[in-house]
């Protein structure tokens, strides 16, 4: 009866570590494949996803579709400018969803070029909040309606 018992606690704690461990666990997304990793390393050509310390695969960038690091998740996702073209590609961190609407948010200077403006930006990182529908942009923040864009998907203003 002792071995019974102690059988089964042993699973009920190995179902919790084994539960916890998944949901911080790093994972790339390519194509239609999810690469489960311990750590990620996303740059401008190449992507490096690791696995028990260890170099596991180097893939080119342009091939990610998402990825999640550190609890939060990032999806490649069109950067609009002030015209509303697409003026490239970024990988943006998605906050939340509401009524099909997804709101992610990029940093729009990390590259030293601000898309909403049109201007070359400082070096310290402005964050911009786009929204999403369906994959096609809807809209983007400024500095004058992000705070009442966050309120819309009951959020408080990120750091």
């Amino acid at each position: 009866m002792k071995t019974l018992a102690f059988f089964c606690i042993l699973l009920l704690t190995a179902s919790f570590v084994a539960a916890d461990d998944a949901s911080g666990s790093c994972y790339v997304i390519i194509d239609h494949e999810t690469y489960f990793c311990d750590d990620i390393r996303p740059g401008k050509a190449t992507t490096r996803i690791f696995r028990n310390g260890k170099l596991f695969m180097k893939i080119p960038t342009l091939l990610v579709n998402a990825y999640q690091k550190d609890g939060k998740l990032f999806e490649r996702m069109p950067v609009v400018n002030k015209n509303q073209d697409t003026a490239g590609w970024a990988f943006m961190q998605f906050i939340t969803s509401r009524e099909g609407y997804r709101l992610y948010r990029g940093c729009s200077n990390c590259l030293h070029y601000d898309p909403a403006t049109g201007q070359i930006a400082p070096e310290n990182p402005v964050y911009r909040y786009y929204v999403f529908k369906n994959g096609k942009f809807i809209s983007i923040s400024d500095d004058y309606n992000d705070i009442a864009l966050l309120k819309q998907f009951s959020v408080k203003r990120l750091s």
